[in-house]
């Protein structure tokens, strides 16, 4: 269970990460 919270954590990083690249 911890290790897919963490995935999912992850991934939701990197697309906030994606929308802050694509406004800049």
């Amino acid at each position: 269970q911890q290790q897919k919270q963490q995935q999912q954590q992850q991934q939701q990083q990197q697309q906030q990460q994606g929308d802050l690249s694509g406004q800049s």
